[in-house]
This record gives C-alpha cells, structure tokens and sequence, in this order.
C-alpha cells in the first residue's frame, strides 16, 4: 500500500473523512496528484460546460493539505493549479460523500465562507464527488458559474454521469496497472474494465430510436481502450450523444 506523508493535524474545519489514512491511501494510489493536465479529464470538464453553459470546470484530486487541479477548464492556472483543502468546497464532498448544489455561491451557508468564492469568483457552484475503486472519495468534478443560477434537473444528472465517468476512468487505469504488474491482463479483466465506462442502458428519447452496439476493435486480450458512449438529456428537449474515441 502506498506510504501517505506529510499529513496535517486533524483540524476541526475539516470533516474527519478527509484525514482517513484509507481515503488518502487510495488519493496516492490514483497516482494523479501533481500530474499534467490530461485531455481524456480536460475533454468531460468542456463537456461540462458545453451542457451547463457554466464558464469554469474542475475535476481535483484532495490529500489533506490541498485541492489538486488535474484539469481546471476556463481558469488561467499560471499562478499554480490547486488551493488549500480549507479554501475549497471539495472538503465538504469528501465529508458528506454527496453532491452539492449552491446556486448562490456567496450567500450559500455552507460555502459561502470558504476564500475560493472569493478568490476564484464562484457565483454557483455544483459539484460531485470522483471516488476510489473501493469507494472513498477522492475529490470532485464541477462547473463554476460567476453569477448566481438554478441548475436544471437535466443538467444536474449530467454532471452526475460525467463524475461517474472520471471515477470510471481511474478505476479503468489502476487495474489496468495492477494486471500488467502481476501479469494477469486477461481479456475477462479487459472485457470486465471496459464495460464500467458504458451505460448500463440508453434513456429512451421521446421522438428517437436509439440502440447501441459496442464491439471492441482490438484483439489484444489485455487490450483496454477507454472507448466509451452514453446519451441523455441537456436543455428541455434537448439530448446529448457522447461518442469518445481514444487510441493509444
């Protein structure tokens, strides 16, 4: 198991959950903090975006001292790409393990206090939590609007799929790692790994015929592609077709 360092105090600002050793056990084994920005994140955040209409879009990976900023879409990160785990509304992700919706950032109760309101000029906020293979929470995925704004229930579930797909793609990797350690690559695991990014059924779409088919081009049985689709609703009777194609 991956040795943890450097962890504070436990401070009662933060919720215990975010001091577990298991919790950040599981944030070193993902093996993202302090990485380069990567396009498979950087392409669910502008997708994000493109579905909300929001101007910033984060998915941040949280030890105990700060938020990580894998991807950080519509935000000038010259300055540095994470701020203290205090400052950030992604604590009370990992504290409570649910989504959080502030439509006004600034008068919000439990956001409102926080510096990143301030510092990043977050009018609404709505995050879900990115989780471990075993299920801690690792951080979260959210869009960042400037200006006080509802969500719509269509945009909600959305962002919701998109933080599923970002903990599917980090389960995807750290068992592909763990069999290509032990050897073990087998097209079951293959199989099995590429499966969890699909969804388990299309919505039906009034006014559409929709079917799906996935065969995957490879014959590598250790073969893991990241390839991955999934359909639902955007804007009143707007629907949304997302087709990701990835090729080593």
């Amino acid at each position: 198991m991956p040795m943890v360092t450097d962890v504070p105090e436990p401070s009662a600002e933060l919720p215990e959950s975010v001091l577990d050793p298991q919790r950040l056990a599981a944030v070193a084994a993902s093996g993202l903090l302090d990485t380069a920005p990567e396009g498979a994140f950087d392409d669910l955040a502008r997708l994000a975006l493109a579905i909300t209409g929001a101007q910033m879009a984060f998915f941040t990976v949280a030890d105990g001292r700060r938020s990580f900023w894998k991807s950080a879409v519509g935000l000038d990160t010259s300055a540095g790409r994470e701020n203290d785990i205090r400052d950030s509304p992604c604590h009370i992700l990992i504290g409570t393990g649910r989504e959080l919706i502030a439509e006004d950032a600034v008068t919000d109760p439990r956001i409102g206090h926080l510096a990143a309101v301030d510092a990043l000029g977050i009018g609404a906020w709505a995050g879900y939590p990115v989780t471990s293979p075993e299920g801690q929470v690792l951080g979260g995925f959210c869009v960042i609007d400037r200006s006080p704004r509802p969500f719509s229930a269509e945009q909600t579930q959305a962002l919701r799929t998109l933080a599923r797909t970002v903990s599917s793609e980090i389960a995807l990797r750290q068992a592909l790692r763990q069999a290509q350690h032990s050897g073990d690559a087998s097209a079951a695991l293959a199989r099995t790994l590429q499966d969890s990014l699909l969804p388990p059924r299309l919505p039906d779409a009034p006014g559409l015929d929709v079917a799906a088919v996935y065969l995957p081009a490879g014959t590598d049985a250790g073969e893991v592609v990241g390839d991955f689709y999934d359909l639902f609703r955007t804007r009143g009777q707007s629907w949304c077709a997302v087709i990701r194609f990835l090729r080593g």
